[in-house]
């Protein structure tokens, strides 16, 4: 089983090659749970850079997101902006159709050096699944899986251990994460309440300025 190293993050080194971290996901909104995860994911596997990817239509959720893609490609551009070496992509966005990760990794492989490493970062309920997801070997030849423990979801090494069989590769990250999701966020939002230190400020001036998740409802 892989073991995420401990090397720092840093500016990409000329005797590797780049390593680039995916964070996918609806992002509906981000939360700061997100952006722990994947500063962990950077700090314990050495990322050159990550890339934030909200999906369009995606396969997994595609009558759950409370708002527009263009909406939550812009949140998630404000919650990493500040971030150096961090950046949020429209491939899925702009891509027609449903999202499928095989697709989007096929497309970022188009734009990189061919020895660049990717390494997706995903939790460990998502990546339970990873063996059902549309053309899994092809997942499993583009990109590593950068394994992260969210809290009260599978056990990592128990998910690692059956991902591996299934032809993945993995590297569990170490993580302490906050307990959040989208899905609290939102409902806090539809009560009225606050959503400080769980949600970055610029996404909360978003939210706030374009009157979203004033509901359970909005789409």
């Amino acid at each position: 089983m892989g073991e995420a190293s401990t090397k720092a993050s840093g500016a990409p080194l000329a005797d590797r090659p780049l390593r680039l971290g995916i964070m996918g996901g609806t992002f509906d909104p981000p939360h700061l749970g997100h952006m722990l995860a994947a500063d962990q994911a950077q700090q314990a596997l050495g990322l050159d850079r990550v890339v934030f990817m909200p999906a369009g239509t995606p396969s997994f959720k595609q009558d759950s997101c409370r708002v527009p893609a263009d909406d939550r490609l812009v949140m998630t551009r404000l919650a990493v902006r500040d971030v150096e070496g961090w950046e949020a992509s429209d491939i899925e966005v702009a891509r027609p159709g449903i999202t499928y990760t095989a697709d989007t990794l096929r497309q970022l492989r188009q734009t990189l050096p061919a020895d660049a490493r990717l390494f997706f970062i995903v939790g460990t309920d998502a990546a339970a699944s990873m063996p059902q997801w549309k053309e899994p070997e092809a997942v499993a030849q583009l990109a590593e899986v950068a394994l992260v423990q969210r809290p009260g979801q599978a056990d990592a090494q128990e998910v690692a251990e059956s991902l591996e069989a299934a032809g993945f590769r993995v590297s569990v990250v170490p993580a302490s994460t906050v307990d959040v999701s989208s899905s609290q966020v939102r409902q806090r939002l539809a009560e009225g309440r606050t959503v400080r230190f769980l949600v970055p400020d610029d996404v909360i001036a978003y939210i706030e300025d374009r009157g979203l998740y004033r509901s359970e409802g909005d789409a």
